[in-house]
């Protein structure tokens, strides 16, 4: 998750952006089989409550198989840290590969709006394999006022 400024430096105006792009970025399942069902898909992500909680929009060209991340209702204290809990659920049917599965992500959801220093995110995936859930959680980092657009990211 990073913030994508209008204009390299300033703070008032740009993008919060979340987003998967393969092929560096992906959800890959390993120990898989021909057969395997994968379900209840989706991904978390928690952004502290410093942050107003943002209305995201997907961009052109994100998977239409991802919702748009959208808030659950829900917070969650961290180490201290209260945070919103955001929402992406994959629709899509995926069959049970050999020995990896790979779930198609590419998608770019993104808020307008302006940047507030120190505030920090958390993502976490979900699925289940046949009947076992997985689960595959990241630290919290800082959401960075980036000055970068990245080559091929929508830039705000």
């Amino acid at each position: 998750m990073g913030w994508y400024p209008t204009t390299q430096g300033q703070t008032a105006n740009g993008g919060l952006q979340y987003d998967a792009e393969a092929p560096d970025k992906y959800l890959r399942v390993t120990g898989t089989q021909p057969g395997d069902v994968i379900s209840n898909i989706y991904f978390d992500v928690l952004i502290s409550t410093g942050w107003p909680t943002p209305t995201f929009t997907a961009l052109p060209g994100s998977n239409p198989s991802w919702s748009t991340l959208a808030p659950t209702g829900a917070t969650e204290t961290i180490n201290g840290v209260t945070y919103n809990i955001f929402r992406s659920s994959y629709t899509g049917t995926i069959p049970g590969g050999d020995p990896v599965t790979d779930i198609p992500v590419d998608f770019f959801f993104r808020y307008l709006g302006q940047y507030y220093p120190g505030q920090t995110a958390q993502t976490r995936r979900f699925l289940t394999v046949n009947t076992t859930p997985v689960t595959v959680v990241r630290n919290p980092a800082a959401i960075n006022n980036t000055n970068v657009v990245l080559a091929n990211a929508p830039t705000p």
